[in-house]
């Protein structure tokens, strides 16, 4: 450097870090953070490592009697996945005792419309009749959307299970994990909301209906992992109403083309063949083959044709006893 003029001054000294180190500089310096009368300083990097890393305590915290946990200043990031199936599997089996009220209030307030309108003189008894019938028919389309919404989620979790190569190939994507579908499903069974989402199936929409439909076809599939077809054929193969249910709804205009393919994904499985050809139920199949309207009619022809050549081994055993 050069030597400073006789008389003149030196530069003053810089204040502060020098210009590399200011950024270091500032990384240091603590940010206040104030709520209340209670104000806290943290430098950045004390803030980051809070944020995002447990730390461990030795005492029960909020009630919680557990010992030697973490605790997390941040939540932890759940899976959307999980909880959606859960919610709908809870909403689902609210939605069917809501179903189960609403039809018997129709039925009750259709009778009464019924039997008002054959009286002349008391048509205001008639026509508040009509008007509950008008007000759960509304609130059976409110249902209809809300049940073809949880639907939606329940066959999105079905579907998530697939084969082993649909597994490994979507390896790389976030899935609920195998175990807690099967959880849910077992949940959704043990709730019995298959079996009675299809007896109520002619209060609910056409989407909702093909939704329970596809539902039931979906768990009836073979070679579900964790053998959650096994637990699914046990569960139809000892309820009391399940085929009296499918066989109702084959003789339906309405539904009998949504049961029969329930029906007919039940005949996949030689153990439900078997319980369905010993209920006796098959001679009203038998009738309904003989119906009028041709869409039962062939429908259930199509449905016997299956539960009698699916499995051979099962209805050479029981046509010559009866």
């Amino acid at each position: 450097p050069r030597e400073p003029r006789p008389g003149a001054t030196a530069p003053p000294e810089p204040v502060g870090p020098p210009p590399g180190r200011l950024c270091d500089a500032r990384a240091r310096m603590p940010n206040f953070f104030s709520a209340g009368g209670v104000s806290i300083g943290l430098r950045p990097q004390d803030l980051l490592r809070r944020l995002h890393a447990p730390s461990s305590y030795d005492e029960p915290h909020h009630g919680n009697a557990m010992v030697g946990g973490h605790i997390w200043c941040l939540p932890h990031k759940r899976d959307a996945k999980l909880l959606d199936g859960r919610l709908a599997t809870k909403k689902l089996a609210s939605h069917v005792d809501e179903l189960i009220l609403m039809q018997e209030n129709m039925n009750i307030s259709f009778a009464v419309g019924v039997c008002d309108q054959e009286r002349a003189n008391e048509n205001t008894a008639a026509a508040a009749g009509r008007r509950k019938l008008v007000g759960g028919q509304r609130q059976a389309h409110d249902i209809s959307e809300d049940v073809h919404k949880q639907l939606t989620t329940i066959l999105g979790m079905i579907r998530s299970l697939g084969d082993g190569a649909e597994r490994e190939r979507k390896a790389s994507q976030k899935r609920m994990p195998g175990e807690d579908v099967v959880e849910l499903l077992e949940q959704l069974i043990g709730a019995d909301v298959p079996v009675q989402l299809l007896a109520q199936l002619d209060v609910l929409e056409f989407e909702a209906r093909k939704d329970v439909m596809n539902m039931c076809s979906a768990l009836l599939r073979p070679g579900m992992p964790q053998q959650i077809d096994k637990q699914v054929v046990g569960y139809l193969r000892d309820h009391p109403s399940v085929f009296q249910v499918l066989v109702d709804g084959c003789a339906n205009e309405e539904t009998a083309l949504l049961h029969g393919v329930v029906l007919r994904s039940c005949a996949r499985h030689a153990e439900l063949t078997e319980a369905f050809l010993t209920s006796g139920l098959v001679f009203e199949l038998v009738r309904c083959a003989r119906h009028p309207s041709i869409d039962i009619s062939s429908d259930a022809f199509y449905t016997l044709r299956e539960m009698l050549l699916a499995h051979k081994e099962v209805s050479s055993e029981w046509l010559p006893q009866h």
